[in-house]
């Protein structure tokens, strides 16, 4: 795995079977009855509008909200991580997910409030590299921005 890892970080190799075999294993994990519900509401229904309604529902302990929210987060953390160490492919996994970018879209103005608030200076770190890093991330990052701001009325940030 070592090897896999520095050959990807040096820009040799592609998705190899280990990998689809990982993205695979990450996508049967999203069917978890759980999981689903913590996507629904996270994709379609959070529209925070301000950091401190992302406050609230973290500070919402015991509730669905709470709950579900810290869940999709810690999940594409793992995610992230799992590509920056070079054990998941990127491009294999841009092919078929933008949940990440969806969390990240809607908490990006907030982004630097919410870890002087939550004091996790790391907060969603590994999602917001996943996806500045990456040129079709910041394509879908602005894709996704002028949708919310629509939505909102106002200009994209």
């Amino acid at each position: 795995m070592a090897k896999k890892a520095a050959r990807k970080k040096n820009g040799l190799g592609g998705p190899d079977h280990h990998d689809a075999e990982i993205l695979l294993k990450l996508y049967e994990l999203r069917r978890d009855p759980e999981m689903r519900k913590a996507r629904d509401w996270v994709t379609q229904q959070f529209r925070p509008i301000t950091a401190a309604e992302v406050m609230g529902v973290l500070r919402a302990s015991g509730t669905d909200h709470n709950r579900w929210l810290r869940q999709f987060i810690t999940y594409y953390e793992m995610v992230a991580s799992l590509v920056h160490r070079g054990v998941l492919d990127r491009d294999l996994l841009e092919d078929s997910v933008t949940e990440y970018v969806n969390l990240y879209a809607k908490l990006k103005p907030f982004m630097k409030q919410l870890r002087r608030e939550t004091g996790l200076p790391t907060f969603m770190r590994q999602t917001e590299r996943l996806v500045e890093k990456s040129l079709r991330g910041q394509d879908m990052l602005a894709t996704m921005e002028k949708w919310f701001a629509a939505a909102r009325g106002t200009a994209p940030s």
